[in-house]
């Protein structure tokens, strides 16, 4: 099951929470340490992480909701900056220090994903709408992968110093890199001349009522 934003930083903060307390938070405690308003917006994110299987609860009961994993694995996913969803961008700085982060729970990944190779990018453009990958979505993006056709991918375009996200096709020595919007042409370029470095493995839509 997809978790969105909201609510992957909702069970990441339970988990925190239960771990340092021993017991589970109310309602006021979530809305604080999520930066939720809406009691019924955490009620709603609440029952996504309850069929998820990740927490359970009881209504009416203050601090009456606990894990149902053994733990939910989270990680602290460094935000790199932007990737080009239309022309291509400057560099993207994966190695060096970052201030910004995303807390994600794993459990909606593949478990064989290593989570040190994750990182997150916020979305600048409009050519992958087709793949409901929107302006300003944040996408998750791992460094370990296969290549397939299809993959949506960040690539970096070495001789034009840049970076573009697009789906992955190949024709024989050349790489196609096809948007997700008509308005846009796909682009193809020499293998010589493209490198994948990430595969696209969630979106996380950043709308102020989505989750």
């Amino acid at each position: 099951m997809a978790l969105g934003k909201k609510t992957h930083k909702l069970a990441a903060f339970i988990q925190e929470f239960i771990l340092d307390n021993h017991y589970g938070p109310n309602f006021e405690e979530m809305s604080e340490g999520c930066g939720l308003r809406s009691k019924s917006n955490i009620k709603r994110y609440l029952e996504k992480l309850k069929r998820a299987g990740l927490v359970d609860y009881v209504d009416g009961i203050p601090r009456a909701i606990w894990l149902t994993a053994d733990t939910i694995r989270t990680a602290r996913i460094p935000i790199c900056g932007s990737i080009s969803a239309g022309a291509p961008i400057p560099p993207i700085d994966i190695e060096g220090a970052h201030t910004e982060f995303f807390p994600l729970a794993l459990d909606g990944l593949p478990k064989c994903i290593d989570p040190r190779t994750l990182f997150a990018l916020r979305v600048d453009g409009d050519s992958m709408i087709d793949a409901s990958i929107h302006h300003g979505d944040l996408i998750i993006v791992t460094q370990q992968f296969d290549k397939r056709e299809g993959d949506t991918l960040v690539f970096w375009l070495k001789d034009e110093q840049a970076t573009s996200l697009k789906r992955y096709f190949q024709d024989g020595d050349f790489v196609l890199m096809q948007p997700a919007n008509p308005k846009y042409e796909t682009r193809r370029k020499h293998r010589n001349q493209v490198e994948a470095f990430g595969k696209v493995v969630l979106v996380i839509r950043q709308l102020g009522a989505a989750a």
